[in-house]
């Protein structure tokens, strides 16, 4: 299935946790997007497996596209945080605890095809040029949580080597492509209620002598 990454807004706070990747990846294809169409030139990016547009003809038959995947998903042991947190009373319930997220490296590739060469240069450049000046991305409630601690808020981004990628995308040929990382959270379903003290009266007394 082939998704436009400009065609929705992006959902915002409140997101469920397992909408979390879909909404990073989402927020990921409408930067690029923006990005590449700047100057009165309009570069649409596919979430979807390249192969997908490849080997359609009219998804190439407008000019050059962006195409963005994730690839992998690895643990990243760095932020973990063994325990719970409190969260804040939702849809009418308490407060409850929920243990900490489990962050994740979620490794994408980008590849532009289609058009003259001339312009798939043009839209890589403007592509690095976009993840080079957004090492902190900012998708959902949770990026703002994540500079709760003083830090900038949102997810770490960084872009990788990764030579032989077209290969392990089962691409025939060679394709120029852009590898980075995201670290992102998944949310955890263990949860507790809260349960607090009330209404107790606590009396102190001089001891006697």
């Amino acid at each position: 299935m082939v998704v436009r990454g400009g065609s929705e807004e992006p959902s915002g706070p409140g997101l469920p946790a397992s909408d979390m990747l879909h909404e990073v990846s989402r927020r990921l294809a409408a930067l690029l997007e923006e990005a590449m169409s700047a100057g009165g030139r309009k570069v649409p990016v596919f979430l979807c497996h390249p192969l997908d547009p490849l080997e359609d003809d009219a998804s190439l038959a407008s000019g050059t596209v962006g195409i963005l995947y994730p690839t992998s998903i690895t643990p990243e042991p760095r932020f973990r945080r063994p325990g719970m947190r409190v969260e804040g009373a939702i849809g009418g319930l308490g407060e409850r605890l929920r243990g900490d997220p489990l962050w994740v490296r979620v490794r994408y590739v980008f590849l532009v095809a289609g058009g003259p060469l001339a312009g798939q240069l043009g839209a890589v450049e403007g592509a690095l040029r976009t993840l080079h000046d957004h090492p902190i991305l900012v998708a959902g409630e949770e990026a703002a949580a994540s500079g709760d601690d003083g830090g900038e808020a949102g997810f770490p981004l960084r872009i990788v080597e990764d030579s032989g990628g077209w290969r392990e995308l089962g691409l025939t040929e060679h394709r120029l492509l852009i590898a980075f990382e995201v670290t992102v959270p998944v949310a955890s379903g263990r949860t507790e209620p809260v349960e607090r003290v009330l209404g107790r009266e606590v009396r102190l007394e001089e001891g006697k002598s």
